[in-house]
Formats: structure tokens, C-alpha cells, sequence
């Protein structure tokens, strides 16, 4: 079918997980596509694209046009919110009073997650926060010598920027990311990403925040930097999940 073709309540027969079964389109999805309940999961389902629909199961064209002109009253959509507890952090989603009680690297991850928990949600983003958590660093180790030899004492802060102290030296952040470059310069044989987290966090180079799966965000980041800076990327994929430094 074509994109003008699809109306808000019509239901059609979709291809959904390599199935056709009826799917009720419930809205437009603001991240593009439409947003429906499979019919016979009672689950919600996202299509991409208009060609993932085969044809019209009910009811006729004309009455749901005629029905589309009738604004349905706001109170029957609950509202969803997408939001981040600090700046550069995870996104979450809330609906009234509950909260979703895990992190999405990408917004638009949080926002097909709380699609699904309320196929009908009216979507609303709250502003990136203006406060971040840091990690500042007393102690780095030299260059060539072991991370073991100069420990960092990690220590978490939140920082508001501050105008008036527009030429005072920011406090270093060290990232998960950085604190594996570390590992990895010192390891004697490649690691995985889970390793790596277990490495870090034992020998202080890094705290774990809220995150459930904080491997999971190295293993993406480690991957980010290979394929950005190629040559002078600092980690070497070796193996399946295996990683050493460059």
C-alpha cells in the first residue's frame, strides 16, 4: 500500500515477524512510520513503512474517514514522557507515576519501548538536563607505566556550569571508555568487554552509574571508535567480542 492510503483505525493485514496477521494502525509514529496492535498477539508493533501493509480488513475507507474527522478526546491517550536524569546519560520514559527502570543509549530506543507499553501514548520529550556527572582524577599513570603502579582515586560530583568562571580549568572527566584504553594497555592477552567493566571497576578507574548493562555501552563505544578512527582508533577488535589495544 502507499503512505496516502494508511488511515489512524483501520486495521490491515501486515507483515509482522515474517507473518501476515492483522494489525489496527492506532497512530503516526513521530520517528516515522505508524504505531498498531497486532490483533492477535495484543501486543504493539511498529511499521516502518507503508509496503509492510498488504491490504484492508475493516472497516470500509469511507466510514473511517468520515470517523477521522471526529477528534477523540485527549483524556483517552496516556501521556509518556522521554527524558534524561543528567546531561550526555541515559534516556528513560515515564507514564503517570510509573517509571521504566531502564536505560536507552538512543532516545528514539526509549520511545519504541514506551510505544509498546502504551500503543496510544502521546509522546512528549523534557529538555537535556544542564548538569552532568564527572569523574575527577587525582592520580594518572605515566606514559609506559602500569595502571596498577598509580591507582585514580575516583571520585563522583555534579557540576552546574557556572558563567562567572568562564576561565577556570574544567575538572578532567574520565569515561568508562578511557578507563578501558587503560586496561587494555596493560592487559597480556585480548578481553571482552564484560572483562573489561570487571577490570576497571575493580581497580578504581571507573564507577558504575544507574546502568544495568554497562558492557553492553563499551562494547558499542569500542566498536564507534574502531570503525570512526580506523588507524588511530586505541582498541583492536581480534576476535568475536574480543578486544586488546591498538
Amino acid at each position: 500500500m502507499k503512505k496516502n492510503q494508511i488511515v489512524i483505525g483501520a486495521t490491515y493485514m501486515a507483515k509482522v515477524s515474517d507473518k501476515i496477521v492483522p494489525v489496527t494502525i492506532t497512530r503516526e509514529n513521530p520517528l516515522g512510520g505508524w504505531t498498531g496492535i497486532n490483533n492477535v498477539t495484543k501486543r504493539g508493533v511498529l511499521i516502518k513503512t507503508a509496503g509492510r501493509l498488504r491490504r484492508l480488513v475493516k472497516p470500509t475507507l469511507a466510514a473511517l474517514k468520515a470517523d477521522a474527522e471526529t477528534p477523540a478526546p485527549s483524556g483517552d491517550r496516556p501521556a509518556v514522557t522521554v527524558f534524561r536524569v543528567c546531561k550526555g546519560g541515559a534516556y528513560h520514559w515515564r507514564s503517570g507515576d510509573s517509571e521504566c527502570p531502564k536505560n536507552y543509549i538512543a532516545r528514539d530506543q526509549a520511545v519504541r519501548s514506551a510505544l509498546k507499553a502504551h500503543p496510544n501514548a502521546v509522546i512528549s520529550y523534557e529538555p537535556d538536563p544542564t548538569t552532568h556527572h564527572v569523574a575527577i582524577a587525582h592520580s594518572v599513570p605515566k606514559i609506559g607505566e602500569p595502571a596498577e603502579s598509580a591507582p585514580l582515586v575516583i571520585v563522583s560530583a555534579k557540576t552546574e556550569p557556572d558563567a562567572g568562571a568562564a576561565t577556570a580549568k574544567p575538572a578532567k572527566r574520565v569515561s568508562l571508555l578511557d578507563a578501558a584504553a587503560t586496561v587494555l594497555t596493560s592487559a597480556k592477552a585480548p578481553m571482552t568487554a564484560k572483562a573489561i567493566v570487571e577490570q576497571v571497576t575493580a581497580k578504581g578507574l571507573w564507577t558504575s552509574g544507574k546502568g544495568k548493562t554497562p558492557h553492553a555501552t563499551l562494547y558499542a563505544a569500542m566498536i564507534r571508535e574502531i570503525a570512526k578512527k580506523e588507524n588511530d582508533a586505541r582498541f583492536k577488535k581480534v576476535k568475536r567480542g574480543l578486544f586488546t589495544a591498538a
